[in-house]
């Protein structure tokens, strides 16, 4: 998995796709705090 070096469009759909599955694992609190992370 390549983070470093993408665009920040890449980086900042990387965080949504992370967010999506860790809301699918019913992981709420991380959901959270990802979401919000995400939108910094």
């Amino acid at each position: 998995l390549k983070v470093w070096g993408s665009s920040k469009k890449e980086v900042q759909e990387l965080k949504e796709n992370l967010c999506l599955a860790s809301h699918y694992f019913s992981n709420w609190n991380f959901t959270r705090v990802c979401l919000e992370s995400a939108n910094l």
